[in-house]
């Protein structure tokens, strides 16, 4: 006797009452045209969310060096707008001229604005780089979720075939439910 492991709907008899089996020999498919459409449907919301992640954090990365360069070309402006203004300073104590600022506040000004420029830059790369991390983190808990999914089903799938448990005969199959 065997024991069906589960209820479903039979697609296909593959071994007949009174044909000999071997052990191993399918003797009957339950239908799993349903399985197989939702786990191809799991699939494609699995590759569509990879699809989706990778172009967030493709924005974000690009985001991100953007930022990096910005930072990277106001140091440079601040490096010659120093050097400038060290040119300038020693002409102007050439010239004696005091005209321009004579408590030289205005050259500590300039350092001051690209600092705040830099740390508003820093601040925003950090905010991306979490951003990224949040999309790293949540598309791997999502895909997890759908990997379990379409596992179960191709389980479904794979279990959907019933085999001889030894060598022998099939003698009957009996369809019918427990009551209890």
């Amino acid at each position: 006797y065997i024991t069906v492991p589960k209820t479903g709907v039979i697609a296909e008899m593959v071994a007949n009452p009174g044909e000999r089996v071997k052990k191993g020999d399918v003797i009957l498919r339950y239908d799993v045209k349903e399985t197989k459409e939702e786990l191809e449907a799991a699939k494609k919301e699995q590759d569509s969310l990879k699809q989706s992640s990778n172009n967030q954090i493709m924005i974000a990365n690009y985001q991100l060096e953007q930022k990096k360069l910005a930072i990277a070309d106001l140091k440079k402006e601040q490096k010659m707008e120093a050097s400038e203004n060290v040119k300038a300073s020693s002409k102007e104590e050439e010239q004696q001229d005091t005209s321009a600022d004579e408590n030289g506040q205005e050259g500590q000004d300039a350092p001051v604005a690209y600092a705040k420029e830099i740390a508003l830059l820093n601040v925003q790369i950090k905010g991306i780089e979490n951003d990224i991390a949040y999309q790293k983190e949540n598309y791997t808990s999502q895909n997890q979720i759908y990997q379990e999914q379409i596992d179960g089903l191709q389980k479904e799938i794979n279990e959907s075939e019933i085999k001889a448990p030894a060598n022998g005969y099939v003698m009957a199959y009996i369809s019918g439910e427990s009551q209890g």
